[in-house]
């Protein structure tokens, strides 16, 4: 397959450039200079990786740095949103959920259902009231929740290769977080510095000895709270130009969950709770550079699943993307 790097990732001879956007993405140390040990595993300066992320952030290609928190582990709770909005009522449905801060990622898909977003939140009350506040906009004519009930999969790793994971931890019993761990959370969130020696910045930020910061950031890789450290990618960027939800029900969902987060092309794969008039059960994510490399994964998928029923509801636009902000001032 022809590299769908950008060029700021291509043109900096001698670094392997798959091996960057890997490394980038999925092996970033809890060290106090950081790009220093990944410059040393690649075979080039710290220079050089500090000049190639800042600017790929600034062009857009690297998305946002820093941690990805599972949600569970910090004690929060958290469910997709599914809703039929009138079509004349979709920009200010938008323009209404869009700045709830426990909305992280909005869609505009092409199904009677149509409106798709996530909401994690500090409490189930707060995660309800969100949710009733989308059902009470104009123009909606349906909510639905939809809980995860089993992680299969979750890959938001990019590169030319389209190899890489980044699976959710099952446990969801999570640690007791002191205000030390809290602001250190809101440290590490509020925009990781891409400098020499970040973690020291961070350190006092949170007015942690950086050692210690080092040891907790350390620990939570290990143990799940943070599921990767590193570059989200901005998937357009990179070629993934076509994004489709395809939800299953009428099979063996469990093995077919398995099949299904084996193929690279799927970068979610989760079991929810069916619906009434929305028997749907597996719900499969899948990222493609065309609708006919699209339509030619969906064919296959479907020969895989021959007793299988599955809706398909294409991306038409992404609304809101972003990361959920813990344990801020006026959170419990």
């Amino acid at each position: 397959m022809k590299s769908g790097l950008p060029a700021i990732l291509r043109r900096r001879a001698p670094v392997d450039k798959d091996r960057l956007i890997r490394e980038l993405q999925t092996r970033f140390p809890a060290a106090s200079a950081p790009f220093a040990v990944t410059a040393r595993r690649l075979g080039t300066s710290e220079k050089e990786i500090l000049d190639t992320v800042k600017t790929a952030l600034a062009d857009g290609t690297i998305r946002e740095f820093g941690p990805v928190f599972d949600p569970r582990r910090l004690g929060y709770v958290s469910t997709l949103v599914a809703a039929e909005v009138e079509e004349s009522s979709i920009e200010t449905c938008a323009e209404a959920l869009n700045p709830v801060p426990e909305i992280t990622h909005n869609y505009l898909r092409d199904h009677t259902i149509n409106l798709w977003f996530t909401v994690i939140a500090a409490g189930r009350e707060r995660l309800q009231t969100v949710i009733g506040k989308a059902a009470a906009l104009r123009g909606v004519a349906r909510v639905m929740s939809l809980p995860v009930k089993k992680v299969f999969k979750i890959r938001a790793v990019w590169d030319s290769d389209e190899s890489g994971s980044d699976v959710q931890s099952e446990s969801c019993e999570p640690p007791v977080f002191d205000e030390t761990a809290r602001r250190l959370v809101r440290a590490l969130q509020d925009g990781f510095p891409i400098v020499q020696y970040p973690f020291s910045v961070i350190a006092e930020k949170a007015e942690i000895p950086e050692q210690v910061v080092l040891n907790m950031v350390g620990n939570w890789i290990e143990n799940g709270v943070i599921r990767r450290f590193g570059a989200r990618l901005n998937h357009r960027s990179i070629g993934y130009t076509v994004n489709i939800l395809a939800v299953w029900h009428g099979e063996d969902a469990e093995s077919l969950g398995k099949t299904f987060a084996r193929l690279p092309a799927v970068s979610h794969c989760y079991l929810r709770e069916p619906q009434p008039d929305w028997p749907y059960t597996l719900y499969t994510m899948i990222h493609a550079h065309s609708d006919h490399e699209g339509d030619k994964l969906l064919t296959s998928m479907r020969t895989a699943a021959p007793g299988a029923t599955v809706a398909t509801l294409r991306t038409l636009r992404e609304l809101k993307k972003t990361n959920m902000k813990y344990f801020r001032e006026n959170q419990p």
